[in-house]
């Protein structure tokens, strides 16, 4: 793999986690603080949002400097919109019930903040390559951050793992729209705290290398 060809995975790869889409940017909170109650529907939101944003984003930097500049924002959003087909599709044999949880969240997901924000930047000014990375590692966290939040609320709040019982405590008020909100505070002061401790160890091992 070139250097080049490195650089730009790694600059990918820091979007799971230094530019996470909900923990560290903000967005898509709403489909997961009022649908992501279990893993089932963390799965399901996952295979929803990588469905909508690969694809949004790998047109933008194939085709999408060859639109007039007012058509850009519509046909992304079309085209994301047309990815529901499949997600539902895909989505429907993981949970029965996902689309019943997610009502009107399901269609914001393709018009999501990233759908929005992000694809002006790949008109122009990224390749393919760039935007399947980007895409897949944006996914990733998102990914990440809908698993650990749906697995905690489902345990605690329900008592199962996956629909499987498995615990006799259950405290439903973490199913609640507003523990969502208050467990994704706690893992984005989490996830900040380790990015400055990585930033202050990486200050203070070039501080030492450029030593005498």
């Amino acid at each position: 793999m070139s250097d080049e060809k490195s650089m730009k995975l790694k600059t990918s790869a820091t979007k799971m986690f230094a530019s996470n889409p909900v923990l560290v940017t903000g967005l898509i909170l709403g489909p997961l603080v009022v649908c992501a109650t279990s893993l089932q529907n963390a799965a399901g939101l996952s295979i929803a949002f990588a469905l909508i944003v690969v694809p949004v984003l790998l047109f933008a930097a194939w085709i999408g400097v060859r639109l007039p500049a007012p058509a850009r924002a519509a046909a992304y959003v079309t085209i994301a919109g047309l990815m529901l087909i499949p997600v539902e599709m895909l989505v429907s044999r993981i949970s029965q019930t996902i689309f019943d949880s997610l009502g009107i969240y399901l269609p914001l997901m393709a018009v999501n903040s990233i759908v929005v924000a992000y694809t002006a930047r790949y008109t122009e000014k990224h390749d393919l390559g760039t935007a399947l990375m980007d895409g897949v590692f944006f996914s990733l966290g998102f990914a990440l951050t809908a698993g650990v939040l749906g697995l905690l609320r489902e345990l605690f709040g329900s008592g199962t793992i996956w629909g499987v019982p498995v615990a006799q405590f259950k405290a439903p008020a973490l199913l609640l729209p507003f523990s969502g909100f208050i467990l994704l505070g706690f893992m984005a002061a989490a996830v900040q705290g380790i990015k400055s401790l990585a930033e202050k160890r990486a200050g203070k091992d070039s501080g030492e290398g450029a030593e005498p």
